[in-house]
């Protein structure tokens, strides 16, 4: 069977919120990032029914910037009413990234609006007007998937085998170029690299790695 990646990703309008006050604004990304990829399943013609999602949380670039996302990890079955099963029709797709992108910006709009409008009231209402971003993208099957899977479950904000130097004023850690794909350093004074880091330590008790089946 095959599996897909699903990426949800919020604008750079909602981060300085996210990052002020993460203990609820992570748990209502996992929680409407999830409800959007099922609610989209349910539309879908080919689907119509539940997927079983494994989400893990991000919230770093490859230099160590703030940029909270949702991975999820999704057979391409679903799971509909009447207990049958139901595939998608097309090879390499699994649902439409542009619904998604937009039902999770109206999920999470009503969410702050209910539960946290002071949190609203501090995002530019110009955030909710423009379209976010989605991906998805075919990983494999199998065991496959499994490997693809491990990299975002293990790998922490930064590596040890990354750090290249370090001294009493800073810190240089290797990373890799998205567009190109190649080797990069990034030098930073010291306490800018652990303002850097430090930012992506969870919550106390927060579960960053999440199982769901709708």
């Amino acid at each position: 069977m095959p599996y897909f990646l699903l990426t949800c990703t919020v604008p750079a309008e909602l981060r300085q919120v996210l990052r002020a006050h993460p203990e609820l604004g992570y748990e209502l990304l996992m929680q409407e990032s999830a409800a959007a990829v099922q609610d989209v399943a349910q539309l879908d013609r080919d689907l119509r029914g539940q997927l079983g999602l494994v989400a893990v949380l991000h919230t770093w670039t490859r230099q160590l910037l703030f940029h909270p996302h949702v991975h999820f990890l999704v057979p391409a079955v679903a799971l509909r009413a009447d207990g049958s099963l139901s595939f998608p029709k097309k090879p390499g797709w699994l649902l439409c990234v542009r619904r998604l992108s937009a039902r999770l910006r109206t999920r999470l709009h009503r969410r702050f609006q209910a539960q946290a409008p002071e949190f609203l009231a501090q995002i530019p209402p110009a955030a909710w007007r423009r379209s976010w971003v989605a991906h998805a993208q075919p990983v494999g099957r199998g065991a496959e998937t499994v490997g693809y899977l491990s990299r975002y479950i293990y790998k922490t904000a930064l590596g040890q085998g990354a750090l290249r130097a370090c001294d009493e004023t800073s810190v240089t850690f290797r990373y890799r170029d998205r567009q190109s794909g190649q080797g990069r350093e990034c030098r930073l004074p010291a306490a800018e690299f652990l303002q850097r880091y430090l930012q992506h330590v969870p919550p106390k008790g927060f579960h960053r790695v999440r199982i769901s089946a709708g």
